[in-house]
């Protein structure tokens, strides 16, 4: 389990970081190559969203310190460093693919940038519980995930708002896959007999948070806002902390 603290770098924590960056970046590369081959722009994006998030997931709660984190996103910008000096025209493909419809190239930044902060922020306050970890993360990468995909592909009741539209099919879609997510993280995590049948109903209350938030959040704010408020209702609602 993580530490907080920044202690020396193991072995463990190493892999970790090597193998988180070589994933990214496959996919980063990955999905960069379906857009040039007539992708749509939205599929190639949310493939980066959803597979990095659960890079992010399934990753953080086994590095040993808060060293592994940091020494991952120092290599993260070293290897991004590294292409935009030999390839720039790359970094942009990588922003490109990654913004929606609309968008900057500024809002993809802001946008990946809360979602860190978003995380970090989960794994300092939420150290020593790493079912609320996972789940805050898994929702923005299931749940923020499968609305867009689900809206897009099913979406015909359309919920106006001033700065988009949203879809009752993908709110719903919203709903499921938080639900499904932090049933599985404290199935996988919790290490307190927890009576699933008892807290089913809370989970529901999250979830239901969760996806109103998803619906009216203003743009890039979700990434920011999801994860910190899931774990904080998680974390109020659910018999985990002492």
């Amino acid at each position: 389990m993580i530490a907080l603290a920044f202690d020396d770098l193991t072995p463990i924590d190493a892999i970790l970081a090597v193998s988180m960056n070589l994933i990214t970046y496959a996919v980063l590369l990955y999905a960069t190559k379906l857009r040039s081959l007539g992708y749509q722009q939205w599929i190639c994006r949310k493939l980066v969203h959803i597979t990095l998030s659960l890079i992010i997931a399934g990753g953080i709660n086994f590095f040993t310190s808060l060293t592994g984190p940091l020494i991952t996103l120092i290599l993260f910008l070293l290897i991004l460093f590294g292409i935009s000096i030999f390839k720039s025209d790359l970094v942009t493909l990588f922003l490109e693919t990654g913004t929606r419809s609309g968008d900057s190239k500024v809002d993809t930044l802001v946008a990946s940038i809360s979602a860190l902060i978003g995380y970090g922020l989960v794994v300092v306050f939420f150290i020593n519980y790493p079912e609320i970890i996972t789940s805050s993360i898994l929702i923005v990468a299931l749940g923020d995930g499968a609305g867009e995909v689900f809206g897009r592909l099913f979406g015909k009741h359309k919920i106006k708002l001033p700065w988009g539209n949203k879809s009752l099919e993908g709110s719903f879609a919203v709903f499921i896959m938080s639900f499904l997510s932090i049933l599985m993280s404290l199935a996988l995590f919790s290490n307190s007999k927890l009576n699933f049948p008892e807290i089913t109903p809370l989970i529901f209350i999250v979830s239901a948070a969760v996806t109103l938030l998803e619906m009216i959040a203003y743009k890039w704010s979700d990434n920011l806002l999801l994860p910190i408020v899931s774990a904080y209702l998680l974390a109020y609602l659910l018999p985990i902390l002492p």
